[in-house]
């Protein structure tokens, strides 16, 4: 009899078949992704160019569109930082509680005793206990640059100005006081405005003539006396390039026509004394 070695092959079970579909289904996921990948590579590169161009042009149109905001905008932005000017203002906090409806209002007052209109004014509440510890910190805004229906846009606070700000909580049963200080502080300067309007309107006469100013010896800049120049004129005047490359193409034709010119001088007389010479030789022969 012929004896053999037995292969027995056995099916796979439920567990093979979960494993396979689970590994499979994580190699379509990493092809996939990488097929997505690469495709939004080649988006992006093919869009990247456009996208600097849109940006490097909507910044350089940004002078433009400063200048073109309404007075309301543009007067909200006429405003300097002044830490100093914390002295003029008066800040308090306290806190009330309503027994009967259970809510604790924090009511804050600030009264500008200076000379000038604070645009914006921010403030940071802390809400203590008894104990003096700290139940409660937020920030708030007691003014703003624009006046608008929202309770936080409470607009500019005047000279000689009270304003009352109230916030009311229902988890603050055990306050006992507050207090309130001054995180940041701005004034209404209209000079830094008209100082902002005036280098918008500089930047953007360079931009639209693409030459430099010419400075003075001094350090100051002159844009008479370059204007003036004959030089800044010819280069600035579309015509004054026309004349120049007139000029230079009528020089280029002169110089052509002389040197053509002296050619056939040299070739003219080089003919005529070989006709000399020829004659002289016959005349030697007779």
């Amino acid at each position: 009899m012929h004896s053999g070695t037995t292969v027995v092959q056995r099916g796979g079970g439920f567990m093979t078949a979960l494993v396979r579909g689970v590994f499979g289904l994580l190699t379509a996921g990493v092809v996939c992704g990488s097929v997505l990948g690469a495709y939004g590579l080649h988006i992006v590169d093919r869009k990247g160019g456009r996208v600097l161009d849109t940006l490097e042009t909507v910044g350089r149109s940004l002078p433009e569109l400063q200048l073109a905001l309404p007075p309301v905008l543009g007067d909200a932005l006429s405003d300097r930082r002044d830490p100093g000017y914390r002295g003029s203002l008066d800040v308090k906090a306290r806190t009330k509680i309503d027994a009967d409806d259970g809510v604790t209002r924090v009511i804050v007052q600030v009264t500008n005793r200076g000379e000038e209109t604070v645009s914006l004014l921010a403030l940071r509440v802390i809400v203590n206990d008894d104990e003096g510890d700290a139940l409660r910190e937020y920030s708030m805004f007691a003014a703003t640059p624009l006046a608008l229906a929202d309770r936080e846009w409470r607009g500019p606070l005047g000279p000689g100005e009270t304003r009352t700000l109230v916030t009311t909580e229902r988890r603050l049963s055990k306050a006992a006081g507050a207090s309130a200080s001054v995180s940041d502080i701005r004034i209404y300067d209209a000079s830094v405005g008209e100082k902002a309007r005036a280098e918008i309107l500089e930047r953007a006469e360079r931009m639209h003539s693409g030459s430099p100013r010419a400075a003075r010896p001094g350090g100051a800049s002159s844009p008479a006396s370059a204007s003036d120049s004959p030089a800044a004129r010819e280069s600035s005047d579309p015509r004054g390039d026309a004349r120049s490359d007139a000029r230079s193409d009528a020089r280029c034709e002169a110089r052509e026509e002389a040197r053509s010119d002296a050619r056939g001088d040299a070739r003219g007389e080089a003919r005529g004394e070989a006709a000399r010479r020829m004659s002289r030789t016959r005349s030697d022969r007779d």
